[in-house]
């Protein structure tokens, strides 16, 4: 089988900044003000595309400011996934709740060219999205 491999991961970033450098006058320290326990945030749904001959890796995400991802936001997700991505899809995802969901399971079973893998229980480091995450909040999303 000539599959598309593809991860999908859901993270909630945080909209408290993280100040990677700054700058000031010489002997004028920078204070920076942060309003701490802030409710804003930004949830991020995202897969990473594998093709079969490995030529062009491609990373699709999408952004849900100040919600959560959904089952209904993920089979959405899922759905432009489809669209952009040709031939059969495997996913392989972690076991949050939201993709064993039943909107979920529905939709994975009305369209059988994608299909599904679990990682184990906590593997934090056999998802390959997470380190793109990583970079994400420490680097772009930095200041």
């Amino acid at each position: 089988m000539n599959a598309r491999i593809v991860f999908i991961d859901e993270t909630g970033f945080l909209m408290a900044p993280l100040v990677r450098r700054t700058w000031a006058r010489k002997g004028h320290t920078p204070i920076l003000s942060q309003a701490t326990r802030s409710n804003k945030k930004v949830s991020v749904v995202g897969a990473l595309v594998v093709p079969s001959r490995r030529k062009r890796v491609r990373f699709y995400f999408a952004l849900h400011r100040n919600a959560n991802v959904t089952a209904d936001r993920l089979v959405r997700f899922l759905g432009q996934l489809g669209r952009h991505v040709r031939g059969p899809v495997i996913i392989i995802w972690d076991r949050l709740n939201t993709h064993r969901g039943r909107a979920v399971t529905a939709w994975l079973r009305r369209h059988p060219r994608i299909e599904t893998a679990f990682l184990p229980a906590y593997a934090p480091e056999l998802k390959p999205v997470e380190p793109a995450w990583g970079y994400l909040k420490t680097n772009p999303l930095a200041n």
